[in-house]
């Protein structure tokens, strides 16, 4: 964002009664802590005195970015707003699913959690299609929480819970990708070339080709990644990885060169 967003002139014009500070998290931990940072880019939008008022998650391009920033400005769209809302909405499922995932967002997990079992039971037989992404963020949760196994098992039960699902090869992907994201290499592997058998027509075949070679790389097995990755290129050139692919193979012969 901060080569886009940040430098556009719309944004420019509202940084006059906004005081923009951007924070390295990595190196700021006690503060990423303080606020529950769980992925990046977030935008903390707080008051004088530090109180949050509530946050952006995500890329958001200049034109997506001034309306969600001036909602939350003016109390639309926030934590508080949607558990108002809610009160006087109870049976709309996808405002209780916004609300556990800026729950989520904000690393109260426990809360997350009430809120996508709300879900759960309030779309039992999964008729209105929220049940089974309440099921995946409640397995997200449990990853997060250090239960990686216990998300691992959730992801592949996805399936024979919810079977009409349209997630069921995202699940799969996401229980591989808790195995690639511990450094667990066989396993992780094993997943992504199961995935590939499972679901041929899937759109994020392409993504779990790339993934085997990129677990082999990020685990110090630049070798065999490099072989995997050159073959990928062979076998599909026109791929939208492809780029992407290259500047791995680049990145590894640049290291090797050094």
């Amino acid at each position: 964002m901060d080569s886009v967003t940040f430098t556009d002139t719309m944004i420019a014009s509202i940084s006059k009664s906004l005081a923009f500070v951007k924070i390295d998290a990595d190196e700021k931990t006690e503060l990423a802590g303080r606020y529950g940072i769980s992925g990046y880019p977030t935008m903390v939008i707080t008051k004088p005195n530090g109180m949050e008022v509530d946050r952006l998650v995500g890329y958001y391009p200049p034109m997506d970015f001034i309306p969600a920033m001036f909602d939350l400005m003016t109390n639309r769209n926030t934590l508080d707003y949607m558990l108002a809302k809610a009160a006087e909405h109870r049976d709309s499922l996808q405002l209780l699913y916004d609300i556990g995932e800026s729950y989520s967002y904000r690393a109260e997990l426990k809360e997350a959690e009430y809120y996508y079992n709300l879900i759960m039971e309030k779309d039992s037989n999964n008729a209105e299609g929220m049940a089974d992404d309440a099921w995946l963020a409640l397995a997200s949760l449990k990853r997060r929480d250090d239960k990686k196994e216990e998300a691992v098992e959730m992801y592949l039960q996805t399936a024979e819970k919810f079977p009409d699902s349209d997630a069921i090869d995202d699940a799969y992907m996401s229980a591989a990708g808790v195995y690639r994201r511990d450094g667990d290499v066989k396993k992780a592997v094993k997943m992504y070339e199961e995935f590939i058998k499972k679901f041929p027509e899937s759109e994020l075949i392409d993504d779990a080709r790339v993934l085997i070679p990129y677990t082999y790389h990020k685990n110090d097995q630049e070798d065999k990644a490099l072989k995997l990755y050159k073959e990928y290129l062979e076998e599909y050139p026109d791929s939208d990885n492809s780029d992407w692919v290259q500047r791995q193979i680049e990145s590894i012969e640049g290291e090797e060169e050094k």
